[in-house]
């Protein structure tokens, strides 16, 4: 009997995991996990916001390229009609709206409509000017958010007779452009309201030189 209640002391206990060590390991690992989640949806939050910026920054620079080169190329240039009578006169304005006029007898308009800026061409055909289809070249621009100053000159031509101011001397572009989610680019998923402003100057060559 003695040797067998000893050989039953000397068994080596079985150890386990108690329910209030359960309770802790899962606590631990349920905070780690937690904050691992967060971090990451931090990182893609703000993946998602840099392509937002890069988008944005893209479109907003290849407007302004583009409506830039052809003020910069061309001769003859007006701003919308309801300040177009005092840039004539010679005072400087802010324009909604510039319509240039090129070589081959047509002409360009830039201008605001709702969220896009639209550029829209014209065809002289009997001494009226013909608008065609107007394609949106940048969304995302708020209403107010897009303006022109433009500032006239005199030709030589109507500088020696004496008439109103025909040329313009520079233009300003102001612009603001936003993301949004409901916009048509892959990257803008975030609705998080970056925008992008920027502001250029241009001077038509032929009329400085």
């Amino acid at each position: 009997m003695n040797n067998r209640a000893t050989r039953r002391k000397s068994r080596p206990r079985r150890l386990g995991v108690g329910l209030v060590e359960l309770l802790i390991s899962l606590a631990i690992s349920a905070a780690l996990l937690t904050a691992t989640g967060a971090a990451l949806d931090a990182s893609f939050k703000a993946y998602r916001t840099n392509q937002e910026i890069g988008d944005v920054t893209q479109r907003a620079r290849l407007a302004m390229h583009r409506m830039l080169t052809e003020i910069r190329s061309t001769q003859a240039h007006e701003p919308s009609a309801d300040v177009l009578s005092i840039y004539r006169a010679g005072v400087n304005v802010e324009s909604t709206s510039i319509r240039i006029y090129t070589d081959d007898n047509n002409a360009i308009e830039y201008r605001q409509v709702g969220s896009e800026v639209l550029r829209q061409t014209f065809r002289r055909t009997g001494g009226v000017w013909e608008p065609a289809t107007a394609h949106p070249i940048l969304t995302g621009v708020a209403p107010g958010n897009f303006s022109i100053g433009m500032e006239p000159q005199r030709s030589l031509a109507a500088s020696r007779a004496g008439t109103n101011f025909d040329q313009l001397r520079r233009a300003t572009i102001r612009l603001t452009v936003g993301a949004s989610a409901t916009q048509s680019t892959r990257t803008e998923t975030t609705n998080s309201g970056q925008t992008m402003s920027l502001v250029s100057s241009v001077v038509p060559r032929r009329n400085a030189w």
